[in-house]
């Protein structure tokens, strides 16, 4: 797996948790051992954001190594972010109780501010969820332009029960953290 790129790892461990496959022999963990050195200036936000989606989704937390690798590129391709790749990047670091760092924390509400008229309704009622479960701090910071988001999704008949539920379940806790 010496050659493995970013884009072949993403599409690995993307494609395993999409078939809801955990592979056996240490595959995953052969995989994770390449992070560190493929994802470099090659590699980019679909990568990363795919990779940590693929983890969460499966429940597999990468080795302290990769996760660094991951959270460096991630500080570095932040503002180059589309609304998917935010939203399923800050779902993943929640989802796996990993704290993606101060500095990406940050990157990630500043561009969340800029792309979340674009974030589909279940990227709404994800990222809402995902910034409650990380930091209080940064929900605040996020929490009009989601909710704003997920009105406009509730008036235009998008949001399911289930989002529905999890963005009242936000506000719940935004009651508690905000005041």
């Amino acid at each position: 797996m010496g050659g493995f790129s970013a884009q072949h790892v993403a599409n690995v461990v993307w494609s395993f948790a999409k078939l809801g496959e955990y592979p056996g022999g240490g595959v995953l963990e052969a995989i994770f051992e390449r992070i560190p050195y493929a994802f470099n200036s090659s590699s980019n936000p679909q990568d990363v954001a795919n990779t940590l989606w693929g983890c969460a989704t499966l429940g597999v937390r990468p080795g302290e190594g990769a996760l660094e690798a991951l959270r460096v590129r991630a500080c570095q391709l932040v503002g180059g972010f589309n609304a998917q790749a935010l939203s399923n990047t800050v779902w993943a670091y929640a989802t796996l109780g990993v704290s993606p760092g101060a500095e990406l924390l940050d990157g990630l509400v500043a561009r969340c501010l800029e792309v979340n008229e674009d974030l589909a309704p279940q990227a709404v009622a994800n990222s809402l969820w995902a910034f409650a479960a990380l930091d209080g701090e940064a929900l605040k910071k996020v929490l009009v332009a989601l909710c704003g988001q997920a009105l406009r999704h509730l008036e235009e008949g998008d949001l399911s029960e289930s989002h529905i539920q999890q963005v009242h379940q936000c506000l719940l806790y935004a009651e508690l953290v905000v005041g």
